[in-house]
């Protein structure tokens, strides 16, 4: 009993917010109720920014120059405009960068400017004071307003590459992605000077892929290169195709039929060093070919007819049979009828 009367009056003595509420139900509702409006009427009354204002110090000043060199462009174009910018007394820092086909010029107003849009102006006043560009160069392109920026495509087109992430910090200038419009492609390879004869500008070609090996289609050519690489010694042929459908992308792996389809004939081809001179001040043109003579193999030079070069390699038309062998190095050093180790 003892106990049972101390809990009694502990809880007679003990007051809180939970006791008040149960005890004054009607008044714990209309605190509830006000302090729910209260929250709505300031959320709605917040204000929309919250973040200072900042000054905007720092603009940009962008001249191209199509096909000048960086050189050209330092000294005629952006040498002039650091100068009208360093005109206005209220320039930090002039920064400039010239590249091959444009002069880009940063700007930065001292910390003390409060109103920086005037001192702006200013230099864009200055700029338009400008009358001795080089021909072709401009027109004078003056960014003051950075901020968040969206970029649009010129064109309907899909992502190649993206080199910039959302939220990085980049300069004018910068390559944020790669697009291209993929209704046409274009498939380039490359031909030797024997098959560059028989192509045209218009030509059809029938083209297929790894991708869709039981697919083929049809595209015009549209660029022949006019000399060969110097490397490779072959000619670079432009295909385009009408690619709406989308079925084919950027980079895929193909091939190309050129001609009319009839089984070229087999000719034996050498590599250029395998040619000699039959004698000195002879015309015509050599080859050694080996033989065995009293169990010994044995150089034996023979007049060969040369076809068409590809590479480092060339065709003969006669005088050597497919098979036989000829010695491709140390050609120059050989005399007829001397005897050769064969090198595998």
């Amino acid at each position: 009993m003892a106990h049972e009367k101390g809990d009694a009056e502990y809880v007679e003595r003990t007051h809180n917010v939970s006791r008040f509420c149960v005890e004054h139900p009607q008044i714990a509702w209309v605190l509830l109720i006000g302090a729910l409006l209260w929250g709505i009427f300031g959320y709605l009354s917040m204000p929309q920014r919250k973040d200072p204002d900042i000054a905007v110090r720092q603009a940009v000043a962008l001249v191209p120059w199509p096909g000048a060199s960086a050189e050209r462009i330092e000294q005629l174009v952006t040498k002039k405009i650091e100068a009208r910018m360093a005109e206005n007394g209220h320039v930090l820092k002039i920064e400039s960068t010239s590249r091959t086909g444009i002069a880009i010029v940063n700007v930065e107003l001292d910390e003390k400017v409060e109103d920086t849009r005037k001192q702006f102006d200013d230099i864009a006043l200055r700029f338009e004071a400008i009358r001795d560009l080089p021909e072709g160069a401009g027109p004078i392109t003056f960014i003051r307003d950075f901020g968040d920026t969206s970029l649009r495509s010129p064109m309907d087109a899909v992502v190649l590459k993206r080199r910039i992430e959302l939220g990085s910090l980049v300069g004018a200038g910068a390559v944020g992605f790669v697009v291209a419009d993929i209704r046409s492609v274009k498939a380039v390879f490359g031909v030797p000077d024997m098959v560059v004869a028989g192509l045209r500008l218009g030509q059809p070609l029938a083209v297929t892929t790894a991708a869709l090996p039981d697919e083929m289609v049809n595209g015009r050519i549209t660029a022949i290169a006019p000399s060969a690489d110097p490397a490779s010694r072959v000619f670079d042929v432009e295909v385009t195709i009408d690619n709406r459908s989308g079925r084919l992308r950027p980079g895929m792996i193909g091939g190309v039929l050129v001609g009319g389809g009839a089984s070229p004939r087999v000719q034996a081809v050498l590599p250029l060093s395998a040619v000699v001179r039959p004698a000195a001040g002879a015309d015509g043109y050599a080859v050694f070919v080996v033989e065995e003579q009293g169990g010994r193999p044995t150089a034996r030079l023979r007049r060969v007819k040369l076809g068409d070069a590809v590479g480092n390699r060339i065709a003969v038309t006669d005088g050597v049979r497919t098979g036989e062998r000829v010695i491709v190095a140390g050609a120059a050093l050989t005399t007829d009828g001397e005897a050769v180790q064969i090198v595998p």
